[in-house]
């Protein structure tokens, strides 16, 4: 082991107080030593925030008894335990996600534990996007299939029906009416399963983004009618460029406006707002709905996720990738029995053909 570099004595202590990992020596559940990297990760600004307090105060109470298990594993039966993932949280109450390791350390005769914290938060999310990425693969190959073999029994039912309504009684004719309508939901169901199974040539162009969203408030405004539903549109320009695929565009905010129609109960009212920031466009939406919680949250854009009693979660789906890949986010706020509010950032474009 290199314990000299040029003659001069390696300080140890140093070594560790500014290593990038963050280092617990944990004595009867109590902390007695924490270098600077774990006061980083905690989001704290002095050793007295940490010292001398349990460990488990930092902890998820989620891992409280496992924390428990692993501390006894160690100062009594001096084994270690690795790489275990559990969540931690910081000043500010944020859970952030970690992996563990704990570890025998000896002091003056008497077993102490010493536990080595990293932060995963980055990797967790990079696996859950590969693991979103091999669902999109899988859809994808099931989809091509599927939609082919759907599609062709659809058109001839669809054609046998319409011949059918043409000589049946008025009660005929409403069962018809029904079951065309339940042919045409499960063509829609296809056409969003398709959308995963092909690729998309985009027809990339500036546009202006207050016309598409006013052009999917007219094309909406009929079904929000229905349901005394006002819409209001806010903006303070009459032009904002945006440069990307304007059919895509177009299905996006369609998607996002008719869920917000669905959501809100009769005689309420949806606001959208158009804002010109310095780095992006803002677009949100805010319905007057039934809200929701922050385990539906969490799940939305995922796939076969859907807060409604027959839905398929596949047009959300198909919503968020088309932002996505005009390089932009969305932000979800939701207070249950209150309303929602969609926020779309698109990047504004630095030059006439930006993206790509």
């Amino acid at each position: 082991m290199i314990t000299e570099i040029n003659g001069k004595k390696l300080d140890f202590h140093q070594l560790l107080e500014y290593s990038i990992t963050a280092t617990f020596i944990v004595k009867a559940n109590v902390i007695v030593y924490a270098n600077k990297a774990c006061l980083r990760l905690l989001g704290l600004n002095k050793p007295e925030d940490i010292l001398n307090k349990p460990f488990k105060q930092f902890l998820h109470p989620d891992f409280h008894i496992q924390n428990e298990r692993f501390l006894q594993q160690v100062s009594v039966y001096s084994k270690t335990v690795e790489q275990v993932e559990c969540s931690i949280v910081n000043a500010e109450g944020t859970i952030i996600e970690v992996e563990s390791t704990y570890g025998v350390y000896e002091f003056d005769g008497e077993t102490l534990v010493q536990i080595i914290m990293q932060d995963i938060t980055a990797r967790k999310e990079t696996e859950k996007q590969l693991m979103q990425s091999e669902k999109l693969s899988v859809m994808g190959e099931l989809a091509t299939g599927i939609v082919h073999e759907v599609r062709n029994p659809l058109t001839i039912l669809k054609g046998f029906l319409k011949i059918m309504d043409k000589e049946t009684t008025p009660n005929g004719k409403e069962y018809i009416k029904i079951m065309l309508g339940e042919l045409e939901r499960i063509n829609t169901i296809a056409n969003e399963l398709l959308y995963f199974s092909k690729p998309h040539d985009s027809n990339i162009h500036p546009h202006n983004i207050v016309r598409i969203i006013q052009e999917v408030i007219f094309l909406l405004d009929t079904s929000a009618f229905k349901k005394r539903i006002a819409i209001q549109f806010h903006t303070e320009e009459d032009y904002i460029e945006v440069v990307g695929d304007e059919v895509q565009l177009k299905q996006a905010f369609i998607n996002f406006i008719k869920n917000a129609i669905e959501a809100t109960q009769q005689e309420g009212h949806i606001s959208v707002y158009i804002d010109k920031k310095l780095k992006d466009i803002s677009i949100s939406i805010m319905d007057t709905g039934c809200g929701m919680t922050d385990e539906q949250l969490a799940k939305l854009g995922t796939s076969f996720y859907s807060t409604k009693e027959d839905g398929t979660g596949l047009g959300l789906m198909v919503t968020y990738n088309i932002i996505k890949n005009h390089h932009g986010h969305i932000t979800v706020g939701s207070t249950v029995g209150q309303g929602t509010t969609f926020t779309i950032r698109l990047p504004i474009p630095k030059h006439k053909y930006a993206m790509v």
